[in-house]
């Protein structure tokens, strides 16, 4: 488990799909939630995080898209921070994972 959160009991779980909780509440109206593990490794729009939500933002992406395998999502998440040592990690975790395509 790598985050949880609180949903009211009463709220009917409909679909869960890679980090989004759609359900229907109590008025029959359909939300969707983001869970906590994935609230970084998309924007608001779907896109992945561009160098507008800053550094950290963008540090804080790719730590998640590690954390979740994403691997090939956490290199383009990189791409913006051009950082040597974050291409590094992402490498050593693909390692980790026999990602080898990617790891090279």
């Amino acid at each position: 488990v790598v985050a949880s959160m609180q949903v009211n009991s009463v709220a009917n779980t409909v679909l869960v799909h890679s980090g989004q909780i759609i359900f229907q509440n109590t008025t029959g109206a359909m939300q969707t939630l983001t869970l906590p593990s994935h609230d970084r490794v998309r924007m608001a729009d779907g896109s992945p995080p561009t160098a507008a939500v800053g550094r950290d933002g963008l540090l804080a992406a790719v730590e998640q898209n590690l954390k979740l395998h994403r691997y090939a999502e956490a290199w383009h998440v990189a791409q913006h921070l051009d950082a040597a040592a974050v291409y590094a990690k992402i490498a050593h975790a693909a390692l980790r994972s026999l990602d080898i395509p990617l790891a090279t």
